[in-house]
């Protein structure tokens, strides 16, 4: 494994300057310096350490997905449909704007909290979550959070992206009451959140 120390010796410079140039602080470094460094790098193969590198930002570049497994249910999370393309949009999302994905999918909402502050994450991506989780999330850590399909109903610091399940329910109740429907059944596992949206009007 080739380290900054073999780099150093290569190129003839401390190891100080070579860290310089792998974590971006190119501004202390001569640009004839910093080219025989990353000459050196990609002819020696070195791959930089990303917990050196979170360190070195005071930043982790990751982006957490919080998928509850809930306690109730057998299947994880990622059985769904919805949530596994979810996932796989989100994955390409986060890459192209430069972050890894770290998928959080534990049941216990303190353990979600405790993963959150361990990993020193940039932002969350919450999937339907109950709000007064959400609202002890950002307390506990103070991160940019993005909640995904949840019903918000108190003003909050965090996005909040969802469909309109009320009104989903109504144009489906319309159109087959048009069709002259009049003996409507809905078929759901629960009446909460989404399901009880869309039976008000169905």
């Amino acid at each position: 494994m080739v380290r900054i120390k073999d780099i150093a010796e290569y190129v003839g410079v401390s190891t100080t300057t070579v860290s310089n140039v792998i974590h971006g602080k190119e501004q202390r470094v001569s640009d004839k310096t910093r080219k025989r460094i990353e000459e050196a790098v990609s002819k020696m193969g070195y791959v930089p350490s990303m917990s050196a590198l979170m360190l070195a930002q005071e930043r982790s570049g990751i982006i957490g997905v919080i998928l509850q497994n809930k306690e109730e249910d057998s299947r994880p999370a990622l059985a769904d449909p919805y949530y596994s393309e979810l996932v796989g949009y989100l994955d390409q999302f986060i890459k192209l704007n430069h972050h890894f994905m770290l998928m959080i999918t534990v049941p216990d909402e303190k353990e979600i909290i405790r993963q959150t502050i361990a990993w020193n994450l940039d932002g969350l991506i919450a999937c339907n979550l109950q709000e007064d989780f959400l609202i002890s999330l950002h307390e506990h850590c103070e991160k940019p959070i993005v909640s995904v399909d949840t019903y918000i109903n108190r003003k909050n610091n965090y996005i909040n992206i969802m469909t309109d399940d009320f009104d989903g329910g109504y144009q489906i109740g319309k159109y087959l009451t048009l069709m002259g429907h009049r003996k409507i059944l809905m078929l759901a596992d629960n009446d909460r959140g989404v399901d009880h949206y869309r039976w008000l009007w169905v």
